[in-house]
């Protein structure tokens, strides 16, 4: 209940106060002049200076000014998600000087996007009207991108210049284009899906073992190049003894649980929308939406050594996105189950608590301290969590 308590107060509670000229108050009442619903935070909220504005599934709908909420120059991050916002968005609005973060997914705009110099490093526009995409070499911070179930009709020309993506989604668009020579480079890649296009081109053994067969489900015409034999025997022999420690892991975890009622692997909190009915042809939003609107820079907390520096986004690169090719097992009545390999062949389970979305953050990191105390035989440690809701 606290959980949900203190979403339902974030639009709230996102402003940070600082000593600004009271113009910007003025500059956010003209950028929503034509939005019904939208509903001016106060000035003891705001201090005059907004440097972040989060309004997801506020009812708002009708047409932003974006040149007014670009000059807000101390904005930081925007989360206008789950509205229905309409019309396009000019190009000068990304040249905002302090923008990192963009969240407009599930609205109505539409039209072309054009995109100037920026420092965006992540940035979701799925599920609107998009129908193309130019200047994405503009974005070179640019970590975290998008642009699934759009009407974008062909790959966007400078999609291969940015060299810093670790999360690309294009599924969902019927794209034509090459693969892979339309696209950042692959070995930089953590999750990837360009499922349900027209793409053509040639798939590698490494990229489909790396993302998993889903990613590409529908996405064209392809070809499949083989490995060698010697690449794919020792390809299985790799994947055969990471299998058997994660079924290992996996069967220990359920003799944990029936012995103390505990967990044993990487717990993480998140918050899963209820979705729509699935559309034909398309990916069920609940598989991989909740993947897409987690605090992607969350931070893992871990207790055992090696202590690495990990985040949710590591998390979803090692699980190809929390995938079906990762998931070991439906959990039951506690969550799902993944396979993933960290940073130097660390192999873990990862186990995502669908029954915790209510507790209170602060209690269950207490919960989760004491229960990484925990040493039994037939119990794996806890190595840490992460909540990422």
């Amino acid at each position: 209940m606290a959980l949900r308590l203190l979403l339902l107060l974030l639009p709230l509670l996102t402003s940070t106060h600082c000593s600004c000229d009271s113009l910007h108050r003025r500059l956010l009442s003209l950028s929503f002049s034509s939005v019904a619903g939208f509903q001016p935070p106060p000035a003891s909220a705001t201090g005059d200076c907004i440097r972040h504005l989060h309004l997801p599934s506020q009812n708002l709908s009708g047409t932003i000014a974006w040149i007014f909420l670009r000059n807000i120059t101390t904005l930081q991050t925007l989360d206008l998600s789950g509205n229905a916002l309409d019309g396009s968005i000019p190009g000068s609005f990304w040249s905002s000087p302090a923008l990192t973060e963009v969240n407009l997914a599930r609205n109505s705009l539409g039209g072309p996007l054009r995109f100037e110099k920026s420092g965006l490093r992540f940035l979701n526009l799925s599920g609107n009207r998009f129908s193309a995409a130019s200047d994405l070499s503009q974005l070179t911070s640019l970590k975290v991108l998008d642009l699934s179930r759009n009407k974008i009709g062909f790959t966007p020309p400078s999609l291969n210049s940015l060299h810093n993506i670790q999360y690309l989604d294009l599924s969902n668009n019927s794209m034509t284009g090459k693969f892979p020579r339309d696209f950042p480079a692959i070995a930089g890649l953590r999750f990837l899906n360009v499922s349900y296009n027209n793409l053509t081109g040639e798939i590698d053994s490494e990229a489909l073992h790396k993302f998993g067969s889903s990613a590409f489900e529908k996405g064209g015409i392809f070809t499949y190049a083989a490995a060698s034999s010697e690449q794919t025997k020792g390809k299985k022999h790799a994947k055969s003894r990471a299998w058997r420690k994660a079924v290992i892991a996996a069967a220990s975890a359920v003799v944990g649980v029936v012995i103390v009622g505990v967990l044993i692997a990487g717990a993480f909190f998140y918050r899963r929308k209820r979705s729509p009915e699935k559309e034909k042809g398309e990916i069920a939003e609940e598989e991989i939406g909740w993947v897409r609107e987690a605090r992607w820079g969350a931070p893992v907390v871990v207790f055992e050594k090696p202590l690495m520096e990990l985040t949710f986004g590591d998390l979803a690169g090692s699980t190809s996105g929390f995938g079906r090719e990762s998931l070991m097992a439906e959990g039951g009545r506690s969550g799902p189950i993944y396979r993933a390999v960290l940073p130097g062949e660390m192999h873990v389970v990862v186990r995502v608590m669908e029954r915790d979305r209510g507790i209170d953050p602060a209690a269950a990191a207490v919960a989760y301290k004491e229960i990484g105390r925990l040493r039994h035989r037939n119990l794996l440690p806890l190595l840490g969590y992460c909540i990422s809701g």
